[in-house]
């Protein structure tokens, strides 16, 4: 059986993937940059108390950090931008495994259905994905004006023959889902191992700082204070980001895919790669409900 893959990307997928997956990379964003804020805040106002006298300007300086970082919080509590990250990623990778399905021809969009009833069938899908979750409505604007949610790639991909179908899961799905999972975990643990690292480095400079308050009492400037608020960003940092927690499960996963992809090479009837497909996406589907649950705790 031959069959080239076609060509695919994402901005082939539903319009809703699209909307969703924006609303994600925004949340996380905001996120993101909202904890980096507060790190900052803490360490300036740590850094401004670290002298032993205290000129007023210092002490202006610490409060206005301090009070800054107190309305972030504030900000943070009504913004709620992990919602829209983790019930947005949520979405956008619920449709994308609805889309290939449906390409793939793979249940319940089977091959052989009367013409067009896969396309209404794909429709409800993603109408239903829409009314379990109505709160992320306000913020999945459509991504330009000829938006579509079946798009002529995917019904071209659908109609392809078997052997353009295996090809085009096995390269632009499958190993790509596979690749993204290794680097992730690649990604996760050289963050953890920084982290670790970093810790080390602080723990050893805070020892030094002692024996050195114990050599010279009296100093102007004590670093105690500001290298444990650092020491405890880092915690902080690594704590939010699930290090390892998100290595072993990339792994495990990417290790999953890698096991799938081995049983595909004798895949060359429609049901045989209507049964792979199923199988595959719910390893894929199986690891981001796993993420989403401990990111919500």
């Amino acid at each position: 059986m031959t069959g080239q893959a076609l060509a695919f990307t994402d901005a082939d997928l539903p319009a809703l993937f699209r909307s969703a997956d924006m609303l994600s990379s925004r949340g996380r964003f905001r996120r993101r940059n909202f904890f980096i804020a507060f790190l900052i805040c803490d360490l300036g106002a740590a850094f401004c108390s670290a002298f032993e006298d205290h000129p007023t300007g210092l002490s202006v300086a610490a409060l206005v950090l301090l009070v800054v970082g107190l309305a972030g919080t504030i900000a943070l509590l009504q913004e709620s931008p992990e919602a829209d990250w983790y019930r947005g990623r949520a979405l956008a990778e619920s449709v994308k495994t609805l889309s290939w399905r449906y390409m793939m021809c793979a249940e319940p969009y089977s091959h052989g259905l009367p013409p067009g009833e896969a396309d209404r069938k794909l429709i409800q899908e993603l109408s239903a994905l829409l009314k379990v979750d109505r709160g992320l409505s306000k913020g999945l604007n459509l991504q330009g004006e000829d938006g579509l949610q079946i798009t002529d790639k995917m019904r071209e991909v659908r109609s392809s023959d078997v052997g353009s179908r295996k090809s085009s899961y096995l390269n632009l799905r499958l190993k790509e889902q596979k690749r993204w999972y290794s680097r992730s975990a690649d990604r996760a643990h050289r963050w953890l191992t920084g982290c670790r690292w970093t810790l080390v480095g602080i723990q050893l400079c805070l020892v030094l700082t002692a024996i050195s308050m114990l050599q010279w009492p009296r100093q102007p400037f004590s670093a105690v204070g500001l290298m444990s608020a650092l020491a405890a960003s880092v915690i902080a940092w690594q704590h939010m980001n699930e290090f390892g927690g998100l290595a072993v499960a990339y792994n495990l996963t990417a290790h999953e895919l890698a096991g799938q992809e081995s049983l595909i090479g004798p895949v060359d009837t429609n049901k045989g790669l209507e049964d792979f497909v199923l199988n595959a996406e719910r390893a894929i589907s199986r690891e981001h409900t796993l993420w989403r649950a401990r990111r919500t705790e």
